[in-house]
């Protein structure tokens, strides 16, 4: 992925199943960096092409930056979710969040479910739980492994749970397609069956 300023290439973007690398025109030479991450997402390091550390970077729980070294220009950090620097928020998509707060700038669109008080909050980010939850779209908090670890052993499917969430068709069909990778093997069919669980199609 191309970032363009007044139509002209100033970064690129490789991604996998997350973000792997930036090259960026810092002077007048491209220079490339690879992603480190630890097991909650947070890009904790960049390295140069060479493998040698160029850069660190520490959080606390809700993604406040304590403590960083080097200089690589890198909006990518909590989460792995891009920083705003100009207003100093994340911006996770459907809304924006404070780390400094723990809360989103803006109302929750999803109105919450009665029978499960941690979606009632309109401003809270990730139940106010962000060490074992992430919120990638803004909307709907997952727990950390949920978006991609799915178990088929015995045909039970472990994002069965996210039907509770009510995830919207997108996250679902994300969810499953998350499962086909981890699967490459397995019956395509069982990719259909995962959505289904995804969308409340199943019951448990």
């Amino acid at each position: 992925m191309d970032e363009l300023v007044s139509g002209a290439v100033t970064r690129t973007y490789t991604y996998g199943r997350q973000l792997i690398s930036e090259n960026q025109f810092i002077g007048s030479t491209w220079t490339p960096s690879f992603y480190g991450y630890d097991g909650h997402g947070n890009a904790r390091f960049l390295t140069n092409a060479a493998g040698t550390i160029t850069d660190t970077y520490a959080f606390d729980a809700f993604g406040a930056q304590i403590a960083s070294t080097g200089t690589t220009p890198n909006p990518y950090l909590y989460s792995g979710e891009r920083f705003d620097s100009a207003l100093n928020l994340y911006q996770l998509r459907a809304r924006y969040y404070n780390m400094l707060t723990g809360r989103f700038e803006t109302m929750d669109p999803y109105s919450g479910n009665i029978f499960d008080p941690g979606t009632l909050h309109k401003y809270l980010y990730t139940r106010d739980n962000p060490v074992n939850r992430v919120d990638p779209s803004g909307r709907d908090d997952v727990d950390e492994y949920g978006r991609v670890i799915v178990s088929m052993n015995d045909m039970t499917i472990s994002i069965a749970r996210f039907a509770k969430l009510e995830l919207t068709q997108e996250q679902c069909i994300t969810i499953a397609l998350a499962w086909m990778l981890e699967h490459p093997d397995g019956d395509p069919g069982s990719a259909w069956l995962v959505y289904l669980y995804c969308m409340g199609g199943f019951k448990i």
